[in-house]
């Protein structure tokens, strides 16, 4: 390959025609699906977090929450920002959700329709 060129895409075929693979298509026997419940709110203080109808639901393996990360906290260069929001963390406001995408909880489950269940 050299400059000005245009090397041919080998799997551009298999994409186009809906033929490729990707991770999302793969699916293996006994393989877990997660599912993460994002606060949905700009700002917002996580004041209490019930799991047990979530762990009712059918086909619900687990639920991890802020409780269950020993080490609720990760950045770029500063460790500033909770994995997820709750109250494991030593720094203050942990429990408070600075935008949308923040994290409450991780549900995995026998199916991704359980776990899409589960979240909602």
């Amino acid at each position: 390959m050299s400059l000005g060129t245009t090397p041919p895409k080998i799997d551009a075929a298999a994409k186009v025609t809906g033929h490729a693979t990707y991770p999302g298509d793969i699916q293996a026997e006994g393989m877990l699906h997660a599912k993460l419940l994002f606060t949905g709110q700009p700002h917002a203080r996580l004041v209490r977090l019930d799991t047990i109808r979530v762990e009712a639901v059918p086909g619900v393996v687990l639920v991890l929450t802020a409780a269950d990360i020993p080490l609720n906290e990760h950045g770029l260069t500063i460790f500033d920002q909770p994995v997820m929001v709750g109250w494991n963390d030593s720094k203050l406001d942990s429990d408070i959700s600075l935008w949308e995408g923040d994290r409450v909880a991780m549900v995995v489950a026998e199916t991704a329709e359980a776990a899409e269940r589960a979240v909602t």
